[in-house]
C-alpha cells in the first residue's frame, strides 16, 4: 500500500489486512555495517539493544549508536533513553570506544536529525554503511525519516520483534491494537511533515 495513496481518514477502521500493509515491511538487506543504529522507545529499548549486541558480537556491525533523548514515553523524565542503552552494552561486555551516544531526541524525527549532526561532527557521514535496529512496526517510519537525512547513505535493517507488535500477532491483543493502530496514524503524521518539508526546499 502507497503511502501517499493510503486512506488515513479511515485508518482507525481499516482491516487488519490494510493496517499490516501499511505499517510492517521486508528488510533492507545487507552484509555488514560500520555502524548499527539502535532507536529507543520505552518497553522496547531491551529487545533492540539485544539484537544490536548480537549483531556486534557476530562482526556485523563495528560501532553501535544509541538515540534517545527524555522521549514523551519514557517514565523516568530524569534518565535518558541513551544513558539507559548506554549502560545495558557496557554490562554486557561492549566497550565504551564502540558506543556512539545521542541522546537530544524526543521523536523519531529528532532520532535521525541528531543523529545525522553527530555522525557528521564526528566525520562519520562519508564512505559509511548504516544498519538500522528498530522494532519491526517501526521501521517503515524509521527507514521514512532515515532516508530524509541520509540520502546517499548505504543502509540495511534488521526489524526486532517482541511476540506482542508483530505482523503476525499485533491484531491478538489490546495492546497491540492500540501500538499498531497508532503507528498507522504517526505514519500519516510524518509523511505529511518530511513530504512538506522537501517541497518547501
Amino acid at each position: 500500500m502507497e503511502l501517499a495513496t493510503s486512506n488515513y481518514m479511515d485508518i482507525l477502521f481499516s482491516s487488519k489486512k490494510n493496517i499490516s500493509e501499511l505499517v510492517f515491511c521486508d528488510d533492507i538487506k545487507i552484509i555488514k555495517a560500520n555502524i548499527g543504529i539502535v532507536l529507543g522507545g520505552a518497553m522496547m529499548i531491551p529487545y533492540r539493544l539485544d539484537k544490536a549486541i548480537e549483531l556486534y558480537n557476530k562482526g556485523t556491525i563495528k560501532k553501535i549508536l544509541v538515540s534517545g533523548g527524555v522521549g514523551y514515553l519514557n517514565l523516568n523524565r530524569k534518565t535518558t533513553e541513551a544513558e539507559i542503552m548506554k549502560k545495558y552494552l557496557l554490562k554486557n561486555n561492549i566497550p565504551l570506544s564502540d558506543i556512539l551516544i545521542e541522546d537530544k531526541s524526543r521523536n523519531t524525527y529528532e532520532n535521525f536529525l541528531y543523529t545525522y549532526k553527530l555522525l557528521l561532527s564526528k566525520n562519520l557521514i562519508n564512505n559509511t554503511s548504516i544498519i538500522l535496529i528498530t522494532s519491526s512496526f517501526h521501521m517503515r517510519r524509521a527507514i521514512m525519516t532515515f532516508k530524509y537525512f541520509f540520502k546517499n547513505t548505504i543502509f540495511g535493517t534488521i526489524s526486532v520483534l517482541d511476540g506482542k507488535t508483530d505482523k503476525n500477532n499485533w491484531f491478538k491483543s489490546l495492546y497491540g491494537r492500540k501500538n499498531i493502530r497508532q503507528e498507522a496514524l504517526l505514519l500519516k503524521h510524518y509523511f505529511n511533515i518530511l513530504n512538506k518539508e522537501s517541497i518547501d526546499k
